[in-house]
């Protein structure tokens, strides 16, 4: 009798707590707004402060020429001009996105569109930074065009000093 009342007790005990556990799926909610891509983006003053920043650490690292510099401030300039809207219209199809997901109503067809949309505007935000890069990349010499590949690595790891060529073994 024991045994019968602890296997039905460890059965019920698992059974109880999975069912109070399972409800309703919950709402696709969108993000709250300004939280779609991370922290905001700079005010103006700030993205021109940090452009600057960008161009005299590449004139210092790659020794850029003064009209190279000032052709490299330009590509940012409009690179960066591209990414402040194409980052305002991927925030509205977002929301788009995340209505039509409240939509009950909506269609496979509806839902594919909405799909091709974001696929388009990924690509068409990868495109502009291929080509700001191909124009950085124009600019420079081959030595250059080297030294600004491997700059860039470091930067977005967050290498600030000492990079791997100077003075530390690559193997570090």
């Amino acid at each position: 009798m024991k045994r019968i009342f602890l296997s039905l007790i460890v059965f019920l005990i698992p059974v109880i707590f999975l069912s109070q556990g399972i409800s309703k799926p919950p709402m696709i909610q969108p993000p709250p707004a300004g939280e779609e891509e991370g922290a905001p983006p700079l005010p103006p003053e700030e993205r021109e402060k940090a452009r600057i920043f960008l161009a005299y650490k590449m004139k210092e690292r790659l020794k850029l020429t003064e009209e190279q510099t000032v052709k490299v401030l330009e590509i940012l300039k409009e690179g960066d001009e591209f990414r402040i809207k194409h980052r305002e219209k991927m925030a509205e199809l977002r929301r788009k996105c995340y209505d039509l997901l409240k939509n009950e109503k909506a269609t496979d067809a509806e839902f594919k569109k909405m799909v091709e949309e974001m696929k388009k505007m990924r690509m068409e935000g990868e495109a502009k930074m291929d080509d700001t890069e191909n124009k950085l990349l124009s600019i420079l010499t081959p030595k250059q065009q080297l030294e600004w590949i491997l700059f860039k690595k470091e930067l977005q790891r967050g290498e600030r000093h000492n990079p791997p060529h100077q003075g530390r073994r690559a193997s570090e």
